[in-house]
């Protein structure tokens, strides 16, 4: 008996790997498995680059590291940082910064699984989507990490005559709006107080109006928000957060000569998303770890600028870390129906796609502000 051997050519294995089908009914494109190649501008494959070893200088984690996620805070690579979460009872967060690791403050622990933190870098922040007992997205900021916006609470302030005179007894309203500065820079900004009417006794010289009790969230100053009809709002003066009085001599018909307020809801608190990505300079947000949230919504966070605080205060440098509800800020996939949401993900050719049990949803911006998707 003879033996022939013929030479076998692999040209091309651009289908990949497939371990699923049967072996020899595979394409001649395929493979039934591929260790350690890529198929990056190859036909076949080339051999997978291995990677740097990163130290354990500073870790704090003890359990297993069940999320890494990836940061640039600016356009310069080589200040990008690694952030991990441990799979520990109550998930630990770690920071890579280029040398070592080290244990970040956190404004808010995490209270759900290490797995299901999703994160996204937008305008140099990276905003952390996890579960914690606080309903609120958090980001990181540089320094710590705390919650996206400022909550103003839900008391309004309080109002009384001050000085002896002939202040008019004129009914009006007041409001306050929480801000943080940063130089002349404002960086985030909260949503109004509750309002409190109020008439002057005539025989006074100013009302004093004291704000509420202060979020805690990193505010630096505090807005007096006067009104005639509770409706429209003028912002009316400024004051560092230490100072818990402004004095309002003005003649009510005198304040739409000054800056109006921004609408409500242009402040918006973001919710605790289960999962976000970055769209441009956008964060779009899908799912809540709020289970009284709408589960199958997209979110998309406001555009930049567009919003100046007034009283000698530049605009506002907090797009990303708040929702616009004035405009089209939403969209929803199919509420309890097509599967429970499972990704975000992009961009692919510009598009953005989410992903549920049971099907999957492409995301097309328009680049009209009006209906962004």
């Amino acid at each position: 008996m003879g033996s022939s051997a013929r030479r076998v050519v692999i040209d091309d294995v651009r289908g990949g790997m497939n371990g699923v089908d049967d072996p020899l009914s595979l394409p001649p494109n395929q493979c039934l498995y591929a260790l350690n190649v890529d198929w990056f501008r190859a036909s076949v494959a080339h051999k997978r680059h291995g990677s740097t070893a990163f130290t354990s200088t500073g870790t704090t984690m003890t359990g297993k590291v069940s999320t890494l996620t990836r940061h640039v805070p600016g356009t310069d690579e080589t200040a990008m940082e690694l952030w991990a979460v441990d799979d520990a009872a109550t998930p630990i967060v770690n920071r890579w910064n280029g040398s070592a690791w080290s244990a970040p403050t956190l404004k808010d622990n995490l209270t759900g699984n290490g797995w299901d933190v999703h994160a996204a870098t937008v305008n140099g922040k990276l905003f952390l989507a996890y579960k914690s007992a606080v309903s609120r997205l958090h980001c990181w900021d540089g320094s710590t990490v705390r919650r996206a916006g400022i909550d103003p609470g839900s008391t309004a302030p309080t109002a009384a005559n001050t000085g002896a005179g002939a202040y008019a007894a004129t009914l009006r309203y007041y409001r306050v709006r929480f801000y943080e500065q940063s130089g002349a820079a404002i960086i985030r900004v909260s949503e109004a107080t509750p309002s409190v009417s109020f008439t002057p006794s005539g025989a006074g010289t100013a009302a004093r109006v004291t704000r509420p009790t202060a979020p805690g969230e990193g505010e630096t100053g505090w807005v007096l928000e006067g009104s005639t009809d509770d409706v429209t709002f003028y912002q009316l003066s400024v004051a560092a957060i230490a100072t818990t009085t402004q004095d309002d001599s003005l003649a009510p018909a005198t304040y739409a000569t000054l800056q109006v307020s921004p609408s409500t809801g242009t402040f918006t608190l973001h919710k605790p998303y289960r999962f976000v990505i970055g769209a441009d300079n956008r964060l779009l947000g899908f799912g809540s770890h709020t289970t009284t949230d709408p589960q199958h919504r997209v979110w998309v966070s406001a555009i930049v600028g567009g919003v100046t605080l007034g009283i000698g205060l530049l605009p506002t440098a907090d797009a990303a870390e708040r929702l616009d509800t004035t405009g089209a800020y939403y969209v929803d996939l199919d509420e309890n129906d097509s599967g429970t949401p499972t990704g975000l993900a992009g961009p692919l050719n510009g598009n953005y796609y989410a992903f549920k049990s049971n099907s999957i949803w492409e995301l097309r911006p328009t680049g009209d502000v009006a209906a962004p998707l």
